[in-house]
C-alpha cells in the first residue's frame, strides 16, 4: 500500500487524505437518518453531472471518458461536500476543525 500511495501524484495524495478525514468523521459522527443521505444524494447528483458536463464537454463524453475515477470524483466531492455540516452540525466545530 505505501509502495501505491508513494508513486501517487500529489493532488491524488491530497484527495485520499480528504477521504480519510471526511471517513474518520462520518463514522464518529454517524447519523442513520435516510432523509440526511437522500438529500446528500440528490445534490451530489445534481452538481456531480454538472461538473461532468463541464469538464467533458457532452453526455457522451462523459460516457466514454477514460479516467473513471474523475468521474467519480465529481460525484464524490459535492456527496461529501453536503453530508458533512449536518453530520458535525452542534458539535463545536470551527470551519472543518474539529473541537478536540
Amino acid at each position: 500500500m505505501f509502495g501505491y500511495l508513494s508513486r501517487l501524484p500529489y493532488g491524488v495524495k491530497i484527495l485520499w487524505c480528504c477521504l480519510i478525514w471526511y471517513l474518520y468523521f462520518t463514522i464518529k459522527y454517524l447519523d442513520l437518518e435516510l432523509e440526511l443521505w437522500s438529500r446528500s444524494l440528490g445534490i451530489a447528483l445534481l452538481v456531480g453531472f454538472v461538473l461532468n458536463i463541464n469538464a467533458f464537454g457532452s453526455v457522451r463524453a462523459l460516457v466514454e471518458a477514460e479516467d473513471k475515477g474523475q468521474v467519480f470524483r465529481f460525484f464524490a466531492i459535492p456527496f461529501c461536500v453536503s453530508s458533512f455540516p449536518v453530520l458535525t452540525k452542534g458539535k463545536g466545530f470551527i470551519l472543518f476543525f474539529s473541537p478536540t
